[in-house]
């Protein structure tokens, strides 16, 4: 059984190598050292413009490009593809006779990447191409792994963000709630405290004067509206526990005796009871 392929030697021998030389037995030499090496995927051009129709058909992986060309030249090339030599790391590798210092500086400038001396040497060819296929090879994967995971993190902060209006809906949801419950334990505590002081009060205001001149106390203080608005819905709570103390002992017309007396007392302790089970800040 043969071995996998890794991705890198699928990618190799399935490179679109395009020639650009208006030699014809400078392109049957390179095509032959090309094919000799297992390279299939090879087409040319003999001239610029016909070069730039082949790549904006389809992009090559590497082109070995002629620099002195009829009609347009290996120069009109170079600075016709210069977007697709940066944002697809499409490597250049130039076929002059020219060597000359001005010349590489020349060429390194308008985008491509290393020559091929004429006459070529079927090494030096293979060498310099599967250099240029391989950085192409890596450039593209490094590209597509920063692109998978720049969709990670946008797929994952979606869901962080529907995460957090998740987490603060249920937050409102949640003091809503707490609230609703504070009203209501407000309410019954309200009701019981009317109800204790309607016993041995007839119009059972008593309460309410308690709330209003605490309330204007803490306005007298100098106390913040939420402190103000905590003491005017507490005070009237402060009798609560004459719901427990016996009417015999509560609507006695007379004086209270010393035992009846330490009874009555106990009202304190009874609302303290009564109030010390709910958790909102008025109790």
């Amino acid at each position: 059984m043969m071995p996998a392929r890794s991705p890198r030697d699928i990618f190799n021998a399935n490179a679109h190598i395009l020639i650009v030389d208006d030699e014809p037995a400078n392109v049957l030499l390179l095509q032959r050292i090309l094919r000799g090496a297992g390279y299939t995927r090879i087409s040319s051009a003999g001239d610029g413009n016909a070069a730039l129709e082949v790549i904006g058909s389809e992009t090559p992986d590497l082109v070995l490009l002629d620099l002195m060309m009829p009609v347009r030249d290996g120069f009109g090339v170079l600075q016709e593809i210069a977007p697709l030599l940066q944002n697809e790391y499409l490597p250049v590798l130039v076929l002059t006779a020219d060597v000359s210092p001005d010349t590489k500086r020349r060429v390194l400038s308008v985008g491509a990447k290393d020559f091929l001396t004429k006459p070529f040497d079927g090494l030096e060819v293979l060498l310099r191409v599967q250099n240029l296929l391989e950085t192409r090879f890596l450039t593209l994967q490094l590209r597509d792994q920063n692109r998978h995971l720049e969709e990670r993190v946008a797929q994952r902060t979606v869901e962080l963000r529907e995460l957090y209006d998740q987490l603060v809906i249920s937050n409102q949801q949640l003091q809503q709630s707490q609230r609703a419950v504070e009203e209501s334990q407000i309410e019954v505590l309200s009701r019981l405290a009317q109800a204790a002081e309607l016993r041995d009060d007839d119009t059972g205001q008593h309460t309410q004067r308690v709330a209003l001149l605490s309330a204007r106390l803490g306005e007298r203080l100098g106390l913040d509206k939420t402190a103000i608005e905590l003491i005017r819905r507490a005070a009237p709570l402060h009798d609560v526990g004459k719901i427990g103390i016996s009417d015999l002992i509560l609507l006695k017309p007379g004086k209270l005796t010393p035992e009846e007396f330490d009874v009555m007392k106990t009202h304190a302790s009874i609302g303290g009871a009564l109030l010390a089970a709910g958790h909102s800040p008025f109790v």
